[in-house]
């Protein structure tokens, strides 16, 4: 992604806001898809209703600037991979 001057701090704010997300355990993980139609991102919170992540996503940098757009949409995780813990050598 090419970032202008004035954007650079608007996703430096950004990326500070879901690592935040992360440490209250608010954030079950965030990434880009590389789309050839055009880039964009999954983020998926851990909210108690749609108001709760609408008011997560809306207190965001990149939204309140208009950068980015967002949507929220009900998900169920229903098959997890157990995280697995580091190998001991």
């Amino acid at each position: 992604m090419n970032m202008t001057e004035e954007e650079r701090p608007i996703i430096g704010a950004h990326a500070a806001y879901l690592a935040g997300l992360l440490n209250d355990g608010k954030l079950t993980f965030a990434g880009q898809a590389f789309d050839p139609k055009g880039l964009f991102g999954i983020i998926v919170v851990n909210a108690p209703d749609m108001d709760s992540a609408a008011a997560l996503m809306n207190a965001d940098s990149a939204l309140k600037s208009k950068m980015f757009r967002g949507e929220v949409i009900p998900f169920r995780t229903v098959f997890q991979r157990a995280c697995e813990s580091p190998k001991k050598e």
